[in-house]
């Protein structure tokens, strides 16, 4: 009986270790072709690049808006976008305050009702913009934030007689960890969601859309993926992994499919809903997804950003029960719901948004990075993979002195420093709008000139492209 044990027990192991040797053998040989697989198709395809697009809104122009969490990713873009049809906007927000013309700034904490009174008062609009952050783990100030301040906004709405709430939610929502393709608005409430946030997302968005009435119609939007300038989560973690030598896996076989949405879709989404908020409208009351209406193989995409920016992509593809195996094992970081998330389907529609309110994406996803990814260039790798770098990859990125910099003060040879970032300016000083006064601080600190009211809040973005390093004290 003890032989017989024993024998079954070593053909197990046995087994084991084959399947295990297998296993070795097949990453390997995958992990060879994917990555040549990979840096084939992206060295094959062009590089894409894009400028800010302009749009008509006839209603929302020239309007008083109130932007809660304006300081924010989202809220930020939201105010710049104000800013160009001729909002006078109120930026309402926790941090610091803000020199913008055409921008009031209140300081306000949400969940101060005396405070959120005045702050409302005198406008057309609201974009609930303000939340604590995605990651956070308390829960009060998840439910005080979230849902008891969205309360207190839509009460003082009421009050001062605004008519308009666009409620910024969150995919979030209807996140489930199964497959979801192609997800609808009119998907069922998840059994448990994947984290407190999600949840009172949920619950102020429910709260929103019971109080949409003729007196105040309200509307909820519901990003898919966002990315854009000034996101400092999913991009700036990545990146970080990447420089690290941490992406070289990807979670199962790599076929499952992902939203992206740019930044500048999700504004549009919002002015649109915003400019349909009247009253008997079908946007009243109802909570739309805005996507770039094109789902994305997910590792791909993670490969073809890291390669733009240098890094090798993800190159073995690690079987999901494996990475199970060794997420219960605390053999990784990765917890089970984010490795469910790596490696389902999770794509959602916007069709209802075309069908009320006209959206469509103004900008493609190829085109969303080549806005993005400049904003990062400071983490930048040291490949190239055939494509020729852009001018602000190919630049020596270093630390320079005030005097250093001094030295490059003519028209041909023009450096600037803008909040302790060092710039040259030099290809840029004849296509200037405004002329040689571009010149008036070359050589040394432009900080107050750039951010002065001739230039629109964009301008920062478009400069990235001259950044070659930074002010060393």
């Amino acid at each position: 009986m003890e032989m017989t044990f024993n024998s079954i027990l070593m053909e197990i192991v046995f087994v084991l270790v084959a399947v295990v040797l297998l296993a070795a053998v097949a990453i390997k040989w995958s992990s060879d072709n994917l990555l040549q697989a990979r840096i084939n198709k992206f060295q094959s395809s062009s590089s894409t690049s894009a400028s800010v697009k302009s749009f008509e809104y006839k209603w929302l122009a020239g309007k008083r808006v109130l932007v809660t969490g304006g300081n924010g990713f989202l809220g930020s873009h939201v105010v710049e976008g104000l800013i160009r049809i001729g909002c006078t906007v109120r930026l309402l927000d926790l941090g610091k305050s803000t020199d913008v013309k055409g921008v009031t700034f209140v300081q306000c904490d949400l969940r101060d009702k005396d405070q959120v009174l005045k702050a409302v008062e005198k406008v057309d609009v609201v974009f609930h913009c303000a939340t604590p952050s995605p990651f956070s783990t308390n829960k009060k100030l998840l439910m005080d934030v979230n849902v008891e301040g969205t309360r207190n906004l839509l009460d003082a709405c009421e009050q001062n007689k605004i008519d308009r709430f666009v409620f910024i939610s969150s995919s979030g929502v209807a996140y489930e960890p199964v497959d979801q393709v192609n997800l609808d608005e009119n998907a069922s409430t998840p059994t448990a969601f994947r984290d407190y946030y999600c949840h009172t997302k949920f619950l102020a968005e429910e709260l929103v859309m019971k109080r949409n009435s003729q007196g105040l119609r309200t509307t909820a939007i519901r990003p898919c993926g966002m990315f854009g300038p000034r996101e400092v989560y999913y991009m700036p973690e990545l990146l970080a992994a990447a420089k690290a030598g941490s992406m070289k896996y990807q979670v199962g076989s790599g076929s499952n499919m992902t939203d992206m949405t740019y930044v500048g879709n999700v504004v549009h989404g919002l002015f649109l809903a915003a400019e349909q908020l009247i009253p008997a409208s079908k946007t009243c009351g109802q909570a739309y997804f805005i996507t770039n209406d094109s789902p994305l193989l997910l590792w791909d995409t993670v490969g073809d950003i890291l390669m733009t920016m240098g890094y090798n992509p993800p190159s073995i593809a690690v079987p999901v029960a494996l990475c199970s195996l060794a997420s219960s094992l605390g053999l990784t970081s990765l917890s089970p719901s984010k490795l469910l998330q790596l490696s389902q389907n999770h794509s959602y529609s916007c069709a209802k948004a075309k069908r009320d309110f006209g959206y469509a994406p103004l900008y493609s996803v190829a085109e969303g990075l080549s806005l993005t990814l400049p904003s990062y260039s400071s983490s930048r790798g040291p490949h190239t993979f055939g494509h020729a770098k852009p001018a602000y990859l190919e630049r020596e990125y270093r630390k320079y002195t005030r005097a250093e910099v001094a030295k490059h003060c003519t028209e041909q040879d023009a450096w600037i420093i803008v909040k302790g970032k060092v710039f040259d300016i030099s290809e840029y000083v004849e296509d200037h709008p405004g002329g040689l006064s571009i010149l008036n601080d070359v050589g040394g600190d432009a900080t107050v000139g750039f951010y002065g009211p001739q230039h629109p809040p964009t301008v920062a973005e478009h400069i990235l492209e001259y950044l070659i390093g930074e002010v060393e004290d």
